[in-house]
């Protein structure tokens, strides 16, 4: 559903849903308190430092969601949830006897053995390397991020990007989780992956950082910006012709 590789994005094949996202200040986040607060969670996607997928080379990527790990993925395949592992003794059985390309039970096959499987979910090891939000602004995501079993998937597409997906009162957004400079390319990118046109307020206000601007993925990533303020300009101009045939309107019933 999401792009995890920014270079294999078509810029003009993105959606124009979250051009007007402005950011949102919220108060200070608080990990003290979040583990009763069923008011906000975050979902952050980590590589894993101890599972592999089956070609035992590339890191198992994990989902956490305040911390506790929800889903496991598999590069350029898939991200599986917590239900999809639920028995895997049946699962086992399904391979031996029936369906021998179920894509989970070839994933456990591969890449995890029953005890390493219900460690990772069940204690939520892997996802000591999650911090979750740091910076206190949320940018609302409203256009592609509707549930939580999309913002697993936007989670695991953002991993290596500074950024995690967090759900406030059933709402969905982005917020940064490191801060220490302008990270307005990284937040522009991480709406591009989700399939949108960055949000104006980036689009416009790229910063000059050294050895931003010439690569690849940034002519993909200027591009998005160029198109964002674009159509945000068509609307515009759409909406003032709009009014000024309006005013005309009312001009004339009111002569």
């Amino acid at each position: 559903m999401f792009e995890h590789n920014t270079l294999a994005i078509n810029p003009d094949a993105l959606r124009a849903g979250s051009l007007s996202v402005t950011p949102i200040q919220v108060e200070e986040w608080d990990n003290d308190k979040m583990w009763d607060d069923e008011e906000w969670a975050y979902y952050e996607g980590v590589d894993s430092s101890t599972l592999t997928t089956p070609d035992g080379q590339t890191p198992l990527a994990v989902v956490v969601k305040n911390g506790n790990v929800v889903g496991l993925h598999v590069p350029h395949k898939q991200t599986y949830g917590r239900d999809d592992w639920s028995d895997y003794e049946n699962a086992h059985e399904r391979y031996v006897t029936e369906d021998p390309n179920d894509y989970r039970t070839e994933l456990i096959e591969g890449a995890l053995d029953e005890n390493q499987f219900d460690d990772v979910f069940d204690s939520g090891r892997e996802g000591d390397t999650a911090e979750g939000p740091v910076m206190n602004f949320w940018y609302p995501c409203p256009a592609a991020i509707n549930d939580d079993e999309e913002a697993t998937e936007a989670a695991i597409a953002l991993r290596d990007l500074p950024l995690c997906v967090v759900e406030v009162d059933g709402n969905y957004g982005l917020a940064l989780t490191g801060g220490g400079q302008d990270h307005t390319w990284e937040i522009v990118e991480a709406f591009v992956r989700l399939g949108q046109l960055p949000p104006v307020h980036y689009a416009g206000d790229l910063p000059a950082i050294a050895g931003r601007g010439n690569t690849d993925v940034d002519i993909i990533l200027t591009r998005a910006c160029h198109l964002a303020l674009s159509e945000m300009i068509d609307r515009l101009t759409r909406q003032q012709k709009d009014l000024t045939h309006r005013k005309s309107m009312w001009m004339r019933e009111n002569a």
